[in-house]
């Protein structure tokens, strides 16, 4: 009755939250300005018979940025033989380039060979026009080591074709649509990468297997990316981390995770994956990582049979594991430093035994669980955490957060929507003075209790949301050297009073 009466509240029962009733998140979208540029005032529109093509606009930024590039674009079929004139009208270039992205043109980015020696190129033309088109550039001795081309930068898989004179990338991050199956193929070619990110990128099963001679990997993430084949991956034997959340990989594809000899992290949020696929993880391999969620409703026999009892960090979030019995192999994991369990079913019966165990804690989150003044004791004692997480504890009150006093290392306390008074800011939080992140959202948290902040020296970000501090509470912010976001939504602070807070620290972030 308990477990039904727990789940009704929240909508979501038994493996409810696995299928229709909570359907996988497809994560948030990219955003993209599709607004129509005013027309090039330097020579007339073309019609859309007219337009040119990516192949074209990609020959003439290569000839107008970097002579160099013209053999590499010519090996890819990307270019044909013969330059625009040397003093090419830039704002043309930028409308053909916004003209063929927004056919949509695909770039036919076809690597057979790259017979070119880029040795000799001169780089900064090219980084320049990287760095113009909103991609992050990190060069360690004049030496490119990283570049990011995020989704909301202009950049698209034209920009690609540097990178392949860059011997040195070990960095690679990408986002948004422009980087697709195609686009992979000229990635492939960058057998020097270490950490790749293509999260969020429309790349499928055919353009993962274009990585598949990425064999120096370490790092992998393809949050949000529609694959569902991982066997392009068997040969990266030097990959540690592995990020497949919101994706369609399941427990077939963990047949290939399972030939990853190194892996030490891995991240199975809102991924098909169930309790079988964790089932074929190799008990060889040093997982110290491991992120699951909705999907799995009994992993913590799995894991402590393989031995995986040296994780240092383990999320459960919105599993559905119940009872003593369910929570009980957790006092296996001793090494743990990092524990979440939001959004998942623990009582305090479940936790009391098992927290108590976890000494070398320092990071636990327990957001929006049914947990109450009866566990805080047992919390308390967790004397190395650092991160506390009670957002949305409603049950957890002003007797049982004085429980929370000898955690003298606190550095991030979010108390959103407990039941936090006055006395708790003199009687616990006025003890923390390591705490850099504060949230005190929708508590009954006011002025008197705010000057317990008057020797939170450290305190770097403060969310006061909700609470009833006014005016009188400006002097004792103004008064926090290293205060750096402020969030005060439907507060009695005055515009006012918010102007003498920015006056103060004009470096200051406020959110009214």
């Amino acid at each position: 009755m308990r477990r039904r009466a727990a789940c009704a509240r929240r909508g979501r029962c038994g493996r409810i939250a696995r299928s229709g009733g909570r359907p996988y998140a497809a994560g948030p979208a990219p955003r993209f300005d599709r607004t129509p540029r005013p027309p090039v005032t330097t020579r007339p529109a073309r019609s859309r018979s007219a337009r040119p093509s990516v192949r074209g606009f990609v020959r003439r930024r290569v000839c107008w940025t970097a002579p160099a590039l013209l053999a590499p674009a010519l090996a890819l079929g990307l270019a044909t033989p013969g330059c625009e004139p040397e003093g090419a009208d830039d704002s043309a270039l930028v409308a053909e380039r916004d003209a063929a992205l927004a056919e949509r043109d695909a770039l036919k980015v076809r690597v057979a060979t790259l017979e070119a020696d880029g040795g000799g190129a001169d780089l900064d033309p090219l980084l320049e026009a990287l760095r113009n088109a909103g991609a992050t550039v990190t060069e360690d001795g004049g030496v490119v080591t990283a570049v990011s081309m995020p989704a909301t930068s202009s950049t698209n898989a034209a920009h690609l074709l540097p990178l392949l004179l860059m011997p040195e990338l070990k960095t690679l991050t990408l986002g948004g649509p422009s980087f697709d199956d195609e686009a992979m193929a000229v990635v492939g070619k960058l057998t020097g990468l270490e950490r790749l990110d293509i999260s969020g990128t429309p790349v499928s099963n055919d353009g993962l297997a274009k990585l598949s001679g990425l064999t120096n990997l370490k790092v992998l993430r393809l949050k949000t990316v529609s694959v569902d084949d991982l066997t392009p991956l068997e040969g990266m034997t030097e990959l540690r981390e592995l990020d497949v959340r919101f994706s369609n990989v399941g427990d077939a594809a963990m047949d290939s995770v399972a030939k990853l000899p190194n892996l030490s992290a891995l991240k199975l949020e809102r991924s098909a994956v169930t309790d079988d696929g964790l089932q074929k993880l190799s008990a060889e391999q040093p997982l110290r990582v491991l992120d699951l969620d909705t999907g799995f409703s009994d992993p913590l026999p799995i894991l402590a049979e393989k031995g995986y009892t040296d994780l240092r960090a383990l999320e459960l979030d919105r599993t559905d594991i119940y009872g003593a019995e369910g929570f009980a192999p957790l006092k296996q994991f001793k090494e743990l430093r990092l524990l979440s369990l939001q959004e998942a079913y623990p009582y305090d019966e479940d936790l009391q035994p098992v927290l108590g165990e976890l000494t070398n804690l320092e990071s636990l989150n327990l957001r929006q669980t049914p947990v109450t003044n009866a566990l805080m004791p047992t919390v308390g004692e967790l004397t190395n955490l650092k991160t506390l997480n009670l957002a949305e504890v409603s049950a957890v009150t002003e007797p049982g957060l004085k429980e929370l006093a000898p955690l003298t290392k606190m550095e991030d306390l979010d108390l959103w929507a407990t039941g936090a008074t006055d006395a708790t800011m003199t009687e616990v939080i006025a003890g923390f003075e390591n705490l850099t992140a504060l949230s005190l959202q929708q508590t009954k948290v006011g002025d008197e209790g705010l000057k317990a902040l008057a020797d939170l020296k450290q305190l770097e970000r403060l969310d006061l949301s909700e609470t009833q501090v006014t005016d009188e509470s400006v002097a004792v912010l103004k008064a926090l050297p290293n205060l750096q976001s402020l969030t005060l939504k439907n507060t009695e602070i005055t515009s006012e009073g918010v102007a003498e807070l920015q006056e103060a620290n004009p470096d200051l972030n406020i959110v009214k």
